[in-house]
């Protein structure tokens, strides 16, 4: 997934994907 597009402001989908990524990653 590809964040580049992503605006200054967060939507509460793009935060809660990055959450689970971050999750996914520290494993």
């Amino acid at each position: 997934m590809v964040y580049l597009h992503f605006p200054s402001n967060l939507t509460e989908e793009e935060l809660m994907l990055q959450a689970k990524y971050n999750k996914l990653k520290r494993k």
